[in-house]
């Protein structure tokens, strides 16, 4: 390993991604710096050739790429902070083992941006969206025309970014925030935290790739799952975030809510659908009286909603809307 500190460290995480990681590593190496850089590859006891295929680069790169030793599996959230903990640059990127940068200049670029201005916490650059195999599609966030400068509550309402185009300040924490702990979507709330120090910068500049394959741990988990785990976010959010945040974190939690009450009742799970509903009323940032009272009537007087349909001469759908 290089005795030269690194002024970026490159933050990834992998799991049995064999047919992508190198391109994802490649994509890495091919940075062009003025300056020292790091990659460090939290490898999570894949049982792929993922592992084989790390430890490849880093015998032929020891001076850029270091990988953490690991004696069993952590999982994506324990596996993400103990890589973002190793970091040693003053800059932290990030870059699933899926996904790949496109710019040769994107660190260059970042750190840039980040030195001119002290005030900034972060920058991120355009995201295209992928097929499994490769193929682009028009997808692109954000779009062209989104500001410049993102706020906490900014950042709160929407995540304008994906992980694999950030680029943060790195915070120097001794420990890890308490209620990082137990967020469940780090890709969202670990930036939160981050910003709660500063804004983040918008650098309109297509430089990171993410490949939508269905496999991510994120991803490949069923809907209600992802919603539960999202609001459970929020909640320990509503904690620890400045009070400005509040309504910003309301708005994300009626939204999840409303969206989780339609899939528990889709499932049949009528009790856990009501639980959401009422959640959901709890936090309304605004009445839709009439959308409202038809989800409550929904749940709690099916049968008149079906005999509404069929005075209608229209069959009861099951489907809230």
């Amino acid at each position: 390993m290089s005795a030269e500190k690194p002024l970026v460290s490159v933050s990834m995480i992998t799991h049995n991604q064999e047919a992508y990681i190198a391109e994802a590593i490649e994509s890495v190496l091919c940075q062009k710096t003025s300056f020292p850089f790091e990659l460090v590859i939290g490898e999570d006891c894949s049982t792929d050739r993922t592992p084989e295929i790390v430890e490849s680069y880093r015998a032929r790169y020891p001076h850029i790429i270091r990988v953490l030793p690991n004696e069993g599996r952590l999982g994506a959230s324990k596996n993400a902070v103990r890589t973002f903990m190793a970091c040693r640059g003053d800059y932290i990127a990030f870059l699933d083992g899926d996904d790949y940068w496109t710019c040769e200049e994107k660190l260059e670029r970042q750190v840039e941006i980040m030195k001119g201005d002290a005030s900034l916490t972060g920058v991120f650059g355009q995201t295209q969206i992928v097929t499994r195999d490769g193929k682009p599609t028009s997808r692109f966030t954000p779009d062209d025309n989104a500001p410049l400068y993102w706020g906490l509550r900014d950042l709160v309402s929407s995540q304008p970014y994906h992980p694999a185009a950030l680029m943060v300040r790195n915070p120097r924490w001794t420990s890890w925030p308490d209620w990082l702990g137990d967020a469940y979507n780090l890709d969202w709330a670990l930036p939160v935290e981050i910003a709660k120090s500063g804004p983040f910068y918008y650098l309109a500049l297509p430089v990171a790739v993410y490949r939508v394959t269905g496999e991510g741990v994120w991803t490949g988990l069923p809907a209600i799952e992802r919603l539960e785990g999202r609001l459970r976010t929020y909640t320990l959010a509503k904690r620890e975030l400045p009070i400005r945040c509040l309504w910003a974190l309301r708005n994300q939690l009626q939204r999840d809510h409303l969206d989780a009450c339609w899939c528990s009742y889709k499932a049949g799970a009528i009790a856990k659908a009501k639980h959401h509903y009422w959640q959901y009323l709890l936090n309304l940032r605004s009445i839709q009286l009439k959308h409202d009272l038809y989800v409550g009537l929904v749940l709690y007087a099916p049968r008149l909603v079906r005999a509404y349909y069929r005075l209608r001469g229209r069959q009861a759908t099951d489907v809230l809307v």
